[in-house]
């Protein structure tokens, strides 16, 4: 009966002792501080089906956007976040976070966000109507080690038909140094 309650006993300090999982607020801190330490120049195309546009890549920050070319992420920046769950995509843990727009400007109402625990970076998102409805998602394929900084290589950015779920259009952001 000793022995119980001392294994209670140090399962409940263990816990005690365990850090609390970070806010929304610094999990998006510190995916801005990465992508504020990642301007370079790159060489890129976006491919859709047989088309290719070529074209140089810078990834920087602009005031408060964070951009790769004409992607502008102004959502990481929305006052509104909350941390849902921790997931998967492909084989990295994951934060998943909802940012609501904080005005009806955006297009979307709201994005989910997927970042990588151990590294910060942005591995998925998704925007949604006002209507509540899928309309875009951008997810990370494959990274590339440049300059000994990881780097993204493939991106699919995906154009939902708002309710249905069905694919109107799939482009590709391909990064080669």
């Amino acid at each position: 009966m000793r022995t119980t309650s001392i294994i209670f006993l140090m399962l409940a300090l263990l816990c005690m002792s365990a850090e609390p999982p970070p806010s929304a607020k610094e999990i998006l801190d510190s995916v801005r501080m990465l992508e504020s330490r990642q301007q370079i120049d790159l060489q890129g195309q976006l491919r859709q089906e047989e088309m290719m546009i070529p074209s140089k890549l810078q990834e920087k920050i602009r005031g408060k956007i964070v951009t790769y070319g004409d992607l502008a992420f102004k959502f990481l920046y929305w006052p509104s976040a909350r941390v849902l769950s921790e997931e998967n995509v492909r084989t990295r843990k994951c934060w998943k976070l909802q940012l609501r727009a904080p005005s009806r400007e955006s297009p979307y109402s709201n994005v989910l966000l997927w970042v990588d625990k151990a590294s910060g970076a942005l591995m998925r998102m998704e925007g949604y109507d006002w209507d509540a409805k899928l309309i875009k998602r951008f997810e990370v394929v494959s990274a590339q080690k440049i300059e000994g900084r990881w780097f993204l290589r493939q991106m699919r950015v995906e154009q939902f038909q708002p309710g249905t779920n069905h694919i109107e259009a799939r482009a590709y952001l391909e990064i080669k140094r």
